[in-house]
C-alpha cells in the first residue's frame, strides 16, 4: 500500500464518525497506472458535515500543497468532495457520502 493511503486509512481509523473508506477508479482495479494517477477514495459517514465545514482535517493527514471544494450529482443527490494534492505529489480526491449513498451506489 502506498504512503499516502496508508496515511488516509490511519486518520479514517482515528474518526468515529467515519464508517468506511472504499477506493474506486483505477487504483482499485487491475487498470494499469503511472506517477499522475491519483486516489478516488469514497468516505461514508453519516456526519459528513464536521468534514465539509471545516478542512482543517485534510491536513492531519499530510501537509497540504493545494486543494479544492467540489461537489458532483448522483442522481437527485449532491456529492460534496475534496481535490487534494498534498505535499510530494500525491492527489487524493475525498468523496462524502453518507451511507444511504453508498446502498445506492452499490
Amino acid at each position: 500500500m502506498d504512503e499516502i493511503l496508508q496515511k488516509v486509512v490511519k486518520w479514517a481509523e482515528s474518526q468515529e464518525a467515519i464508517r468506511g473508506l472504499v477506493l474506486t477508479s483505477s487504483r482499485a482495479g487491475a487498470s494499469q497506472t503511472d506517477e499522475f494517477s491519483d486516489y478516488d477514495v469514497m468516505v461514508l459517514t453519516d456526519q459528513a458535515e464536521q468534514y465539509l465545514a471545516s478542512d482543517k482535517w485534510i491536513e492531519s493527514i499530510k501537509p497540504v500543497w493545494v486543494y479544492q471544494k467540489e461537489q458532483f450529482t448522483h442522481g437527485p443527490d449532491v456529492i460534496s468532495t475534496r481535490l487534494v494534492i498534498f505535499e510530494g505529489g500525491a492527489k487524493v480526491d475525498f468523496s462524502f457520502l453518507e451511507t444511504r449513498h453508498f446502498e445506492k451506489v452499490c
